[in-house]
């Protein structure tokens, strides 16, 4: 959890102040809630004003089926540390058509966002068991606007059309709409936030959560944020804090810990009344600390610097950025929607039989393909990568008489090439497998990718019937236990090295099925990613598969090892 910069006696006294305040009997600041409430399509009755002023707990039933809606769109980040197995994680929620915010500290760059994975779903159903979650990758080359965390602390990205599986089109969790207006709330009223606390199931807090400060007229720098008292932890940075009527106010990013001075130096008061260095605190647990309030971003705040962003020249300009702002500014509505209304999205409960059988539906296996375009400028592998040049093998009679090299559409030497690796396909259609693959690998560039839902392509440059894909492991007589796995002739993260643009268009290009071979048992394959080694690796089987082994089978590598600089 990042901890707010502003650590004042004033702040203190106002936090304190706005936990005991109730809310203002101003005429003209409750008809702008009540104006706002109605925009925001949470409907409006006679017991609102009381509602308003905190003389009334109650609200409308239609609350929880609203808050459902609004869960929908919120989603847990896992962002892949630089090197190693360790990720950090946070909270994001969708925005408009293919957009998402979070925080700068979670999504810090573009780059950050091509190694992320954005997770829906993941929550306990109405039976205490968890759903099934639908995973998406971001897509910051469409749409990419972000404020240091020492400013504003947020990131707006594109998020990618459909689900990892193909399975899911991101319209299906609708978003929630920021409106650059102010006068949703004030000091004395309810928040709510919904959240993935430490990475967990989804969560929501609500009641008992208040308001505490507003903006601060006499300083500008503070009047860009809002402090509220509500249950937070690690991971529910990028959370979206919400009014009665689940409009949007702020965006979750810190947290104000309870200090004071001891002997010089700062330190913080736990929730059993002692103290601890701030310098220990901060790496307790979070419900180790007493934590005097939570600080969030305002809605109007933000909605203001995206703009000053995106018109500073030489930024790069999104459609999608451009629609969110004239949206929540009030110039234009999105496509297809009431202005104003808080909660976009189909419904939740519309004939759920129909809607389960199409979802699965679309989980079925799909022919996935890109144009023959998509793999324009790939150099495949590259014989002089190593100090001592290295050419591709050359096919022996051995291997001819299983058949003979399948062309390649815009080749001339019938290789298939993709990112930092090249494969050889056997033309003879009962084979339907590689006859050799060959990478290059640059540990000390090697980046680490999350994995995601897998996803495998055919290669348009070779005929499809010539390529084994879901018609061979999509209709195995037991689905839950494979007799083969997927495997890999490339390692998945071998190729992925380089600029992360290029990692991931390596980390890709491995999930073709022309890159595929049933595995039945584990990889013997010493990992070497991530050692300052540059190799050049070859694999293939000449001998026939699917039969009793014999001495005469064999899978070979052979590998040269550089350590230098070249």
């Amino acid at each position: 959890m990042e901890i707010s910069k502003f650590a004042d006696e004033q702040l203190v006294d106002q936090i304190a102040a706005g936990r005991e305040a109730t809310p203002q009997a101003d005429p003209m600041r409750l008809i702008e809630q009540v104006v706002h409430r109605a925009r925001a399509g949470a409907g409006v009755d006679f017991d609102v004003f009381e509602s308003l002023l905190g003389e009334n707990d109650l609200v409308e039933i239609n609350y929880l089926e609203r808050g459902l809606l609004a869960a929908r769109a919120v989603c847990r980040i896992n962002v892949s540390a630089p090197v190693g197995a360790g990720s950090d994680w946070g909270t994001g929620f969708l925005i408009g058509p293919r957009l998402l915010l979070t925080n700068n500290h979670v999504i810090g760059s573009a780059e950050d966002a091509f190694k992320a994975t954005v997770e829906f779903g993941y929550e306990l159903d109405a039976e205490g068991r968890l759903k099934r979650t639908t995973r998406f990758r971001l897509s910051p080359q469409d749409g990419f606007v972000t404020s240091p965390k020492e400013v504003l602390d947020y990131t707006i990205v594109a998020i990618a059309e459909s689900s990892e599986d193909g399975a899911a089109p991101i319209s299906d969790f609708g978003f929630l709409r920021l409106d650059a207006r102010t006068g949703k709330t004030e000091v004395g009223q309810y928040a709510t936030i919904i959240q993935h606390p430490d990475a967990k199931t989804k969560r929501i807090s609500l009641r008992e959560n208040k308001f505490v400060k507003y903006g601060d007229d006499a300083d500008p720098e503070r009047d860009n944020f809002l402090w509220y008292s509500s249950d937070t932890a690690n991971g529910s940075s990028g959370a979206a804090v919400f009014t009665d009527a689940w409009q949007v106010v702020c965006l979750h990013h810190a947290g104000v810990p309870d200090r004071q001075m001891v002997d010089g130096e700062e330190h913080w008061i736990l929730t059993d009344k002692t103290t601890v260095p701030a310098r220990i605190a901060i790496n307790l647990p979070p419900e180790k600390v007493h934590w005097l309030a939570n600080e969030g971003v305002r809605i109007s705040k933000l909605i203001a610097d995206v703009e000053l962003r995106i018109g500073a020249p030489g930024f790069a300009r999104s459609a999608l950025i451009d629609d969110l702002v004239a949206d929540a500014t009030g110039v234009k509505p999105f496509a297809g929607t009431t202005p104003g209304e808080s909660i976009i999205g189909p419904p939740i409960v519309a004939a759920p039989a129909l809607r389960l059988v199409a979802t699965e539906a679309r989980r079925r296996p799909t022919r996935h393909t890109h144009p023959a375009t998509y793999f324009d400028g790939r150099n495949g592998y590259l014989p002089n990568f190593l100090p001592v040049e290295i050419p591709l093998p050359t096919l022996g009679q051995d291997a001819l008489q299983h058949g003979s090299p399948a062309k390649v559409v815009g080749a001339s030497d019938d290789v298939l090439r993709y990112q930092h690796f090249s494969v050889v396909l056997n033309a003879n259609p009962k084979r339907k497998m590689a006859f050799y693959t060959a990478v290059n690998i640059d540990g000390a560039r090697w980046t680490n990718l999350e994995r995601g839902n897998d996803v495998w392509y055919y290669d348009p440059r070779v005929p499809e019937e010539l390529q084994n894909g879901d018609e061979l492991y999509g209709a195995e007589p037991v689905p839950s236990k494979n007799y083969f796995d997927r495997g890999h002739l490339v390692r998945r993260l071998d190729p992925v090295w380089g600029d992360i643009r290029i990692a991931k268009q390596a980390n890709d290009d491995t999930f073709q099925w022309t890159n595929c071979s049933p595995q039945y048992w584990g990889s013997i394959k010493e990992p070497i990613c991530g050692r300052a080694w540059r190799i050049s690796c070859f694999t293939t089987r000449t001998r026939k598969m699917f039969r009793r082994p014999s001495s005469q089978d064999r899978c070979f590598v052979r590998t040269m090892k550089s350590t230098g600089g070249s």
